[in-house]
């Protein structure tokens, strides 16, 4: 090839004798990535799925709730609770409360430190 094709690629490759030529050929870029990786040959299964929130906006808020529920110091107990009372409608809840300041003490209060997420059209207001 005289001039470069931005859509071929000319690998080079050489013997393990440091005086052997490199051999090159010219290749398609998509071609030589699937020598590459191993995939060229390969067939696999997929199963497309959670596509209802593709082209929607996340939009993620911060909660805080005091804990009324049973043993302080069981995260167990409290996620378990959290889940039991903070769900809203149209919001998904992240329960997780393994983060630092997930869970506050003050004095004989308990309070747990949550967020919770949903997906919107991005022509509704936020």
């Amino acid at each position: 090839m005289s001039t470069i094709d931005p859509n071929y690629a000319i690998p080079g490759f050489r013997a393990a004798d440091p005086g052997s030529k490199p051999y090159e050929s010219a290749c398609r870029l998509c071609d030589f990535a699937l020598a590459l990786t191993g995939l060229s040959q390969v067939e696999a299964a997929a199963e497309v799925s959670g596509l209802n929130n593709v082209g929607k906006v996340r939009v993620t808020e911060s909660r805080s709730v005091v804990y009324t529920g049973g043993s302080d110091y069981d995260k167990n107990a409290q996620q378990k609770w959290l889940i039991e009372n903070c769900q809203e409608e149209g919001w998904i809840l992240n329960a997780y409360l393994g983060r630092q300041g997930s869970v506050t003490r003050q004095g004989d209060t308990t309070t747990l430190n949550y967020s919770v997420t949903k997906f919107v059209d991005p022509q509704e207001d936020l």
